[in-house]
C-alpha cells in the first residue's frame, strides 16, 4: 500500500491543511489497457485517511473512469493522507503500454480551497499565499 500525506512540509511531514480550508477534492485515475480485451482489468483500492482515522475506502467501479472524492465539512485544522492498494494487477495486454508487465501508472490530484476566498473573478490582489 502506498501513502501520500496532502500537505507535506520540506521534510516530508503531514501537516494539518490551514484552519479556513472548507474543500478537499481528491480524484484518481489510471489507463486500464486491458479494457475491451476480454481480458480482467485491474483492480486498485483507494483510501483516505483524516487524523489517522479512515473516512473512505473504495475500489472503483470504472477503471477507466477518474474516482473522485470530495469532502465539505470538517477540512480545515486536519492533516490529511491518500493511499493506493494494488488489489489486482494483471499483466497489460497493450504492447505500447508496460506490454505483459503487471504496472499501471495511477495519477492522483489533490485540491483544497477555502471557499471563503471565491469570487467570479478569481482571487483579489491581496492574495499571494498560493501553494
Amino acid at each position: 500500500m502506498a501513502d501520500c500525506p496532502v500537505n507535506p512540509d520540506s521534510n516530508d511531514v503531514n501537516q494539518p491543511l490551514y484552519s479556513p480550508v472548507d474543500h478537499l477534492k481528491i480524484s484518481r485515475f489510471w489507463f486500464e489497457p486491458n479494457l475491451g480485451t476480454g481480458e480482467v482489468a485491474a483492480t486498485i483500492k483507494s483510501s483516505v485517511k483524516k487524523n489517522g482515522t479512515l473516512q473512505d475506502s473504495s475500489a472503483p467501479e470504472n477503471p477507466i473512469g477518474a474516482q473522485r472524492l470530495w469532502y465539505d465539512s470538517g477540512v480545515g485544522g486536519n492533516t490529511w493522507e491518500t493511499y493506493l492498494d494494488a488489489v489486482d494487477i494483471p499483466a497489460s495486454t497493450n504492447t505500447e503500454y508496460y506490454s505483459n508487465q503487471q504496472k499501471r501508472k495511477v495519477y492522483t490530484i489533490v485540491m483544497w480551497e477555502d471557499g471563503a476566498r471565491d469570487d467570479l473573478n478569481g482571487p483579489g490582489p491581496d492574495i499571494t499565499d498560493f501553494q
